[in-house]
């Protein structure tokens, strides 16, 4: 897809419009789109031959808040092959019962690098019966798209990375709140253990949308 394939002005508009978020990543190192659909936003980049290392995909999850839609699943195939169009890594947040219908049907040009589970223990109890208290969140790449595995290093390691004796690059071991810091094994993997932000916790992050997560949960996957 080329902007040459369109008309002048529309050649010109598409344009500006990269050069004015150039202009923001080089001055502020972010820039903020206006609020549209996702997939006008997945096809903006694809015109303007933008690529990111990550792009993470937080929606509504088909229950509870925000309703049911029939084609969820369809929808968001596209959504995830149009991410990965453009993307090293894409992240898909959802319940694990929602996001465990995509395993088998992940599009190319990605594959699945790992299932991802944030948990946390101060979910209020609403309902009968089992109350939920995690979250998924499937870690998907393109083909040779380089990880990351140091940014999971302790101390120790990193310093035995530097020295070059690290004998092997570990996997990402859980967050969990309680990890002592000196223990490395016989801890589960891939799992984040954070508060929901409820109540007075987190308080000063809250901005009022039912599916927002806490800082220190994206940090683990930047």
């Amino acid at each position: 897809m080329s902007i040459l394939n369109y008309p002048q002005h529309t050649t010109d508009l598409l344009a500006e419009i990269k050069g004015a978020i150039d202009e923001k990543l080089t001055n502020f190192g972010v820039a903020i789109l206006p609020p549209q659909d996702v997939t006008k936003t997945l096809f903006l980049m694809q015109l303007l031959k933008f690529q990111f290392d990550v792009t993470m995909l937080d929606p509504w999850y088909n229950k509870g808040f925000g309703g049911i839609q029939d084609n969820y699943l369809y929808f968001f195939l596209d959504v995830i092959k149009e991410s990965g169009e453009i993307s090293q890594h894409v992240y898909f947040w959802g319940f694990p019962e929602i996001v465990a219908l995509f395993i088998e049907r992940i599009p190319m040009p990605l594959s699945l690098t790992c299932w991802l589970t944030w948990y946390y223990k101060n979910n209020p109890s609403v309902i009968r019966g089992w109350r939920s208290s995690q979250n998924a969140c499937l870690h998907l790449s393109q083909k040779n798209a380089k990880l990351y595995p140091e940014r999971f290093l302790n101390e120790k390691q990193l310093e035995l990375l530097r020295k070059g004796k690290l004998r092997y690059m570990p996997g990402p071991t859980s967050v969990l709140e309680s990890f002592p810091e000196d223990m490395v094994e016989g801890w589960p993997e891939n799992v984040i253990e954070c508060p929901l932000l409820v109540g007075f916790v987190g308080r000063k992050e809250q901005t009022g949308h039912p599916a927002q997560k806490p800082f220190k949960v994206y940090d683990n996957l930047s």
